[in-house]
């Protein structure tokens, strides 16, 4: 007996070879009861990662000594996050447009005014007025500011030296370059260095595998450890949020981490039903049948011809096919030991 291979997403099915003529035998018909399942196929792949590099934190203008370093590897900063104490102040993190360049004082007119209002509410004070005019409003919020940074709350003027510029509304932080003791370091210099993050996830089959993909990622994820992460048409992973996509993919791993190995799946089980291999026959044509089996006719041997059911195969396990479902409730599993069945075809 000769099986013939039917390769689908990631898959080899073997059905059975059958001429349209009748193979003669004289063992009796068996009935196999059929199963509907659930399948979401899967074809053994590897998604290809591109990182980026981390973007540099650079320090203000600092003098005086690094009294603490507030931040380490893995710490994520955003707006209002302590990074060092520099002397007796706090510096912290603030995402803006722009780094603050200059003192500001009652009277500065700008955009930077606007920008240090916007920064104020983010930090929690509400009350700092409208406006690109620095005023007695703006004043409060900068003095409430700096008794909680630990300068003098009677100051006059927003000092830029308290507050370190994210480029971004979170940076992850993957090294930090300043050691309490230390000399404050200069205008510029990089103080920590953000984690590489992941920029990109292509997903492909090993053509030398002998497993084949869909033609669209549309409607299919990439199945990695316990993560289903959706695909898109040209089988990339998209950015996601909440732990989906890009960003979930790359909590899971090691910064700089070239590939990971997983299988293209649906995204959503379809219904099947499962027969064994050995019921599947070809014809001369190519097409794929089934037996549906009849209690009834099991004694009678071939008699009135055991019609085919053309199947269409979708995927299998070892010893089993599964095809678009059927209403059968069993098929004939050696019809390729039982003569007088009618051809597939």
């Amino acid at each position: 007996m000769v099986l013939v291979p039917v390769v689908l997403l990631g898959l080899v099915v073997w059905v059975l070879p059958r001429p349209d003529s009748a193979l003669g035998s004289e063992v009796g018909p068996v009935g196999y009861p059929v199963q509907a399942l659930e399948y979401r196929a899967g074809a053994a792949a590897t998604a290809a990662l591109t990182w980026s590099d981390g973007v540099a934190v650079r320090a203000p203008s600092w003098s005086g000594l690094v009294v603490s370093v507030e931040v380490g590897a893995g710490d994520v900063l955003v707006t209002g996050t302590p990074v060092a104490v520099v002397d007796t102040v706090t510096r912290i993190a603030v995402a803006t447009p722009t780094p603050f360049s200059r003192v500001l004082a009652v009277g500065d007119r700008g955009g930077d005014v606007v920008m240090l209002r916007t920064a104020l509410r983010a930090l929690g004070f509400a009350d700092v007025g409208e406006g690109n005019v620095f005023d007695g409003r703006l004043r409060a919020g900068v003095r409430a500011l700096c008794g909680r940074l630990g300068c003098s709350p009677t100051t006059s003027v927003f000092d830029p030296s308290w507050v370190v510029f994210l480029p971004q509304e979170t940076v992850t932080v993957g090294s930090v370059s300043i050691d309490v003791g230390t000399p404050a370091p200069g205008t510029g210099d990089v103080i920590l260095t953000a984690a590489a993050t992941l920029a990109s996830a292509r997903v492909a089959t090993d053509p030398d595998a002998g497993t084949q993909a869909p033609s669209s990622g549309q409607g299919y994820v990439f199945s990695y450890a316990a993560l289903d992460l959706p695909l898109d048409a040209d089988f990339t992973i998209p950015p996601g949020a909440d732990g989906s996509g890009l960003a979930g993919l790359a909590a899971s791993l090691t910064p700089g981490t070239a590939s990971v190995d997983g299988a293209i799946q649906l995204a959503d089980p379809v219904q099947v039903t499962s027969v064994p291999a050995t019921s599947l026959v070809t014809g001369a044509s190519g097409r794929v049948c089934v037996y549906p089996f009849d209690d009834a006719r099991a004694g009678t041997g071939a008699e009135p011809g055991w019609p085919p059911l053309p199947v269409t195969v979708v995927g299998g396990s070892p010893g089993m096919t599964y095809v678009e479902p059927i209403t059968a409730g069993q098929v004939l599993a050696n019809p390729a030991e039982i003569g007088g069945l009618a051809p597939c075809s």
